[in-house]
């Protein structure tokens, strides 16, 4: 968690701006969920190392309850317990300009809004609560499409309910199975630099080499 969150302040001040939260996972979230993030649970505009690792813990893995409730309280805008379409349309209209920019099928509001209802199944129509949602057990399917543009489209292409499926039955949970791949990835980071410093050398050694010889002859 640090490492990701040292790679995002880029000034070392141990306090990430909006500029900086917009670049973790390769610019994935919006900016008006990013801004709703710093208003509610930030601390003067910045967020700290300790608001950070309640973002990632959430935002890496929303089987949870706590990751659940971190992400409901910030698409409920009027608090008032339900997401409504009004409030889920506040986000999702940022997707639908990101998809034309990419170019991406642009899936309309109404559709995406039918897929959200058809695959939570709320107690009443359109009208999504946190029970709602924890009941479902599908609730990075209904966050991600609202406000994380890579995982949207990874939910548009594939049938994400394979994965979490089989991830559950095998006791593994989304954070373990991410803490995996950024960890598999850094040994593979550490050992290309290694490998481009032994490179370095034995090329440096052997201009040495050369000069000797030259100065030898």
């Amino acid at each position: 968690i640090y490492c990701k969150f040292w790679e995002l302040d880029q000034n070392h001040d141990m306090l990430l701006e909006i500029s900086d939260l917009l670049r973790y996972g390769n610019y994935s979230l919006s900016h008006s969920i990013v801004q709703r993030m710093v208003d509610v649970y930030g601390d003067s505009g910045y967020f700290s190392f300790e608001n950070f690792v309640y973002f990632i813990l959430s935002e890496e893995d929303k089987t949870t309850i706590e990751s659940i409730r971190y992400w409901f309280y910030l698409i409920d805008l009027d608090s008032n317990g339900v997401i409504g379409p009004s409030e889920i349309f506040h986000f999702y209209k940022e997707q639908l300009e990101r998809l034309e920019c990419i170019p991406h099928d642009i899936i309309k509001f109404e559709d995406a809004l039918c897929q959200l209802h058809d695959m939570v199944e709320p107690a009443v129509k359109n009208h999504f609560t946190i029970m709602d949602l924890k009941r479902c057990k599908m609730a990075c399917n209904f966050f991600n499409p609202i406000f994380n543009i890579n995982k949207f489209i990874v939910f548009e292409q594939a049938d994400p309910t394979i994965g979490q499926e089989d991830r559950l039955a095998k006791g593994q949970s989304d954070w373990i199975r991410f803490v995996q791949v950024e960890y598999a990835n850094l040994v593979a980071q550490e050992e290309k630099e290694n490998q481009e410093d032994e490179s370095a050398g034995e090329a440096q050694e052997g201009l040495i080499a050369s000069g000797y010889r030259l100065v030898v002859e």
